[in-house]
């Protein structure tokens, strides 16, 4: 398990959400417990989920961070120990690696969390605020990000590519995205997210969906989508493009 992984663990094992609240009683930690979901409403894991996120984000994960995790937590020493050790060899490669090595390390927790986390708002909302996080990372991104893009097996490295289209409109990658979005993607939330994008897309530069083919398969997927939500959001994706065609 990849050290962040570990630390969401080690957190979520340790402390109740009213706990973790009060751990971050203090001024260094303010940013982190704003930016953080609600805990007098979120379950353990997911609230643990943000913290860890946000600590991460600030670069708060340093020897104050440990150091108070050792007094407030003393029974599991010895395992804190090994985390901050672990969590100290992986700096250097993240170093070199940037911002695409923590959307991959976002994809690995996403893969991890996700058959744990039960349905519900409150679990959509970890997994949209994860979304959002990778969009911020992949601001400057010049190329898609991670494997296959649309086509990889991983919906957590699908997520990272529509989290890199939320930020660019490469006209290239159009027909990819949405060839993938209606053939590749099986999961509601990578639909839900992928039609955001293609939605989003549209708005800043409806041309594109004039292409017949992108039609075409938009078409094709709100016929056989079992999701009345995910039909409403392609139908109103292709009449927005009806609206937009140019007059004859």
């Amino acid at each position: 398990m990849v050290p962040r992984n570990r630390l969401h663990k080690l957190l979520s094992d340790s402390f109740t959400a009213s706990e973790m609240n009060r751990f971050l009683a203090c001024p260094v930690y303010e940013d982190v417990a704003r930016a953080s979901l609600p805990f007098e409403t979120a379950r353990t894991v997911d609230y643990v989920f943000s913290v860890v996120e946000a600590l991460e984000r600030y670069n708060l994960v340093d020897d104050a961070f440990w150091k108070a995790l050792r007094e407030a937590r003393p029974g599991r020493v010895a395992e804190i120990d090994d985390l901050a050790a672990a969590w100290e060899q992986e700096e250097p490669g993240e170093a070199a690696g940037g911002d695409v090595d923590r959307v991959r390390r976002l994809v690995d927790l996403f893969e991890e969390l996700r058959p744990l986390l039960p349905q519900g708002n409150e679990s959509e909302r970890v997994l949209d605020r994860l979304f959002q996080e990778m969009v911020y990372l992949l601001d400057r991104e010049a190329t898609p990000p991670l494997g296959r893009g649309v086509w990889a097996d991983r919906l957590g490295e699908r997520l990272a590519t529509y989290a890199w289209l939320h930020n660019q409109v490469p006209e290239d990658y159009l027909l990819e995205l949405v060839s993938g979005l209606c053939l590749n993607e099986s999961d509601p939330f990578g639909q839900y997210w992928g039609l955001r994008v293609v939605s989003r897309i549209q708005q800043a530069h409806p041309g594109f969906l004039f292409v017949e083919p992108i039609q075409a398969a938009l078409r094709a997927f709100r016929e056989c989508s079992d999701s009345a939500d995910r039909r409403r959001m392609t139908e109103e994706i292709l009449s927005r493009t009806l609206l937009a065609l140019p007059a004859s």
